[in-house]
């Protein structure tokens, strides 16, 4: 019997699956070198068969400064489509409150245009030029708040973070209407992980779920599925009703097949890296984030590497701060330009890869740019 709760369910019944040992605390950059690490393991309930992190790192670490700026196209037109699909289900008069705000991208441009309906914008570090009359800000952890009026509660990436998603759901059920919606958007995790998504597995997501397991969550807490729509490889769109009665229980599939094949690819992986290393004198990683962390962390384990490592990142916030688990200071991406024939790039952001990929040429045609298509085909 395991010592774990399962973070849906609360079985006891969860079996390890992944481990990356000494692993960095956070997926972001420090201002000055951070080694702090920890065994990063991930498993999956026998129960009702939720992916979830096994282990835990504190709020306070992940979350002290705000880091969450949009950068690129298929972000930004992820931002635009959520909010077209959270426009669906508006009406005159509502009140509607949105946990994890972050810049407020979303909230701002609902309220520009649905003035009679009140917004509350929440999050632990807002970053929101506030513009409409209609929006309430409100700093903190949603659930120290009390609300019974709200219609809708909506939130873009936010419920993979939730320690414990069961106390989260009742909190939020209490505060909305009957016939109330929850609406999220949240990683597409059924992708992510069968295509070797890096950024799958990253310490600030305690819990990785596909549609089924959270149409059975969401089932056992008294709501009930009303749509879902899928944004690219990126994001699953899935909104819930609040019931005045207890639905009958259903059930997820197994998940077990997608860890194995991830577990497969990850040591093909390993040889990759094992034959980059060989080849080239210096490799570039592209992501301040869980992506070069893992390949670092893969890179550590191979013995007498010649090479010298980068990292460089889009993110004005990440840019000449240092990868958290490193001394590596992050660069710019024009970086890219001083490369030789002998140097690499290595892309394995996840969804962004195209995106990245085509950059990269722009910046120089030459360089030897290595992704997951040489490990695995989608």
């Amino acid at each position: 019997m395991s010592k774990h709760i399962c973070r849906f369910c609360n079985s006891g019944k969860i079996s390890s699956r992944l481990l990356f040992d000494n692993f960095p605390l956070a997926p972001q950059s420090t201002k000055n070198p951070r080694f702090e690490n920890f065994d990063f393991l991930i498993g999956i309930c026998d129960e009702c068969f939720l992916i979830q992190q096994l282990s835990e790192v504190p709020s306070e670490i992940l979350y002290r400064e705000f880091k969450n700026d949009v950068v690129g196209e298929k972000l930004n037109n992820q931002k635009l489509s959520f909010f077209k699909y959270i426009t669906h289900y508006l009406k005159k008069n509502m009140t509607v409150l949105e946990m994890g705000a972050g810049n407020g991208f979303v909230v701002n441009k609902l309220a520009e245009l649905n003035k009679s309906i009140r917004f509350i914008a929440n999050d632990y570090n807002l970053n929101i030029k506030n513009e409409s009359s209609n929006i309430v800000m409100l700093e903190g952890d949603i659930h120290d708040y009390e609300f019974d009026d709200i219609d809708i509660f909506f939130s873009s990436h936010v419920f993979e973070h939730i320690a414990d998603p069961t106390y989260h759901l009742k909190k939020i059920k209490r505060m909305l209407k009957i016939d109330g919606l929850y609406i999220m958007a949240i990683p597409l995790f059924q992708s992510w992980i069968k295509k070797l998504n890096l950024n799958s597995f990253t310490t600030e997501h305690l819990i990785y779920p596909f549609e089924d397991d959270l149409i059975a969550f969401f089932n056992n807490m008294g709501f009930e599925k009303v749509s879902s729509e899928v944004y690219l490889d990126h994001s699953l769109f899935i909104c819930f009703k609040k019931l005045d009665s207890s639905p009958k229980p259903i059930l997820a599939k197994s998940k077990q097949s997608y860890l194995d094949n991830f577990s497969k690819n990850l040591d093909d992986l390993s040889n990759l890296l094992l034959n980059i290393s060989s080849k080239h004198k210096k490799i570039v990683l592209w992501g301040a984030n869980t992506s070069s962390q893992l390949l670092l962390n893969i890179m550590n384990k191979i013995d007498n590497l010649e090479c010298s490592f980068a990292v460089v990142d889009n993110s004005k916030l990440k840019i000449n701060g240092y990868l958290f688990g490193t001394d590596i200071k992050i660069d710019q991406p024009d970086i890219i330009t001083t490369l030789s024939q002998k140097d690499a790039v290595v892309i394995m952001v996840g969804t962004f890869d195209d995106e990245i990929k085509r950059q990269c040429a722009l910046i120089n045609p030459n360089v030897k740019i290595y992704d997951k298509s040489f490990i695995c085909s989608d």
